[in-house]
């Protein structure tokens, strides 16, 4: 498990401070207004934010007045992290916070990511209790900001996992009913292909991976920028193949998406692939099935 630590000062009163944390009210105060259940020992609480899938935690420990435990049943990064809350007086009327998130195994870019999650909850939660005033809606753009750069970055490493594996199903997921893939087909570039609608997109894939004894692609997200319910992102590329016979294939390129929030979450629009590298030459090595 990978643990992230936090410690902030709240100048309020302990006793509000735990009421902002272990009941519906305050949670629907600083964090979200949709919230739901108790923060009983071993109930469920839901959290809905907008365009979002809910977040549900099972309250795994309450200390009265000095902290509260939960683990994440459904949300982002990692189901199955566990998170405590410890209150403490921090003098001078203050309360000290401390968060410790133990999360499973997780990307670096998620990690980051899930830090800067805990940061945002903090500091809203400390604006709440200091002013008394709410401010879910702002917490909520945040937090589904975050969290929809995740679900992109997630739908990229889909795409090479599905690539890689030859699973047709997954990779059809991934995709708009009315998207196009291109590789290539600009001046100067080697090789091109197109397809446009899901049907033809995966056949494109079934071509691609036909005879392949060996095929595998790497990718690292670039930037991502997001508006509304539309995305565009970049995605640095390394593949390698060997097959039909004797042929072998390695190259690195930039993939450039368009993205677009459906029922399902992100699905790719549009994505376009440019080579930057192709070497066609032999390259030593076994191959294990998986």
């Amino acid at each position: 498990m990978t643990v992230l630590a936090h410690r902030i000062n709240i100048e309020a009163d302990q006793k509000f401070v735990f009421d902002a944390l272990s009941t519906v009210e305050g949670w629907s105060r600083w964090f979200t207004p949709e919230v739901t259940g108790d923060f009983t020992e071993g109930s469920e609480v839901v959290c809905r934010l907008k365009g979002r899938s809910p977040i549900r935690l099972r309250v795994t420990s309450v200390k009265p007045e000095s902290g509260i435990a939960f683990e994440v049943l459904e949300g982002p990064f990692a189901p199955g992290a566990k998170t405590s809350i410890e209150l403490s007086s921090g003098g001078d009327g203050r309360t000290a916070v401390s968060l410790r998130h133990e999360t499973p195994p997780i990307p670096e870019e998620d990690l980051a990511a899930c830090n800067s999650y805990w940061g945002i909850l903090l500091g809203q939660l400390r604006a709440y209790s200091q002013t008394r005033d709410s401010a879910p809606s702002l917490i909520a753009d945040s937090l589904t900001h975050l969290l929809d750069e995740a679900a992109i970055r997630d739908a990229s490493a889909r795409f090479a996992d599905v690539a890689t594996s030859a699973d047709y199903d997954g990779f059809r997921a991934l995709w708009a009913d009315d998207a196009e893939w291109v590789i290539g087909g600009t001046e100067g570039q080697p090789f091109e292909r197109r397809a446009k609608g899901i049907d033809d997109i995966v056949s494109m894939l079934r071509t691609l991976r036909a005879e392949r004894d060996y095929f595998v692609q790497f990718a690292v997200q670039g930037s991502i920028e997001i508006n509304g319910d539309d995305a565009a992102a970049r995605c640095v590329c390394h593949e390698a193949a060997r097959g039909p016979g004797e042929s072998y294939y390695r190259n690195n390129g930039i993939w450039s998406d368009r993205l677009r929030r459906s029922d399902n979450g992100w699905v790719f629009t549009s994505r376009t692939y440019r080579y930057l590298w192709l070497d066609l030459s032999p390259f030593s090595g076994d191959i294990f099935p998986v």
